[in-house]
């Protein structure tokens, strides 16, 4: 599978190196498992390192796999909203009234102050 990375000379650290103390107290180096982008490019097959390429947190942000296709934007293509936009949406809406906090903080806080009397604990 290639990779392109949008960085001309990038290296990922997938599984760092570390050292390994033994029953005498003697110490030896682990190697751990790092790709170098070249030119912006990297091409593997093996499935392990393309696994722990696609699991680490920088994946979708400075480098993607070639031909994926990013869940953000195919479902904002689809409903024509964020994937979070709704959920947010529910979140932060106040059930009493018309009113939509920027947060889970200011809802509460206009819950308690504005509809007082109505408030159960659960809010």
């Amino acid at each position: 599978m290639k990779f392109v990375s949008k960085f001309k000379e990038h290296r990922v650290v997938l599984i760092p190196d570390r050292y390994i103390v033994d029953n005498y107290g003697r110490r030896s180096l682990q190697k751990g498992i790092s790709v170098e982008f070249h030119n912006n490019e990297y091409e593997t097959d093996d499935p392990k390192i393309i696994k722990l390429l696609k699991e680490t947190p920088i994946y979708g942000v400075h480098y993607r796999g070639v031909g994926d296709v990013d869940p953000q934007t195919d479902i904002a293509k689809q409903t024509g909203k964020k994937e979070n936009e709704s959920i947010e949406a529910t979140l932060t809406s106040c059930p009493f009234c018309p009113f939509n906090a920027k947060s889970a903080f200011g809802l509460k806080s206009h819950v308690r102050f504005v509809h007082g009397d109505k408030v159960s604990e659960n809010i």
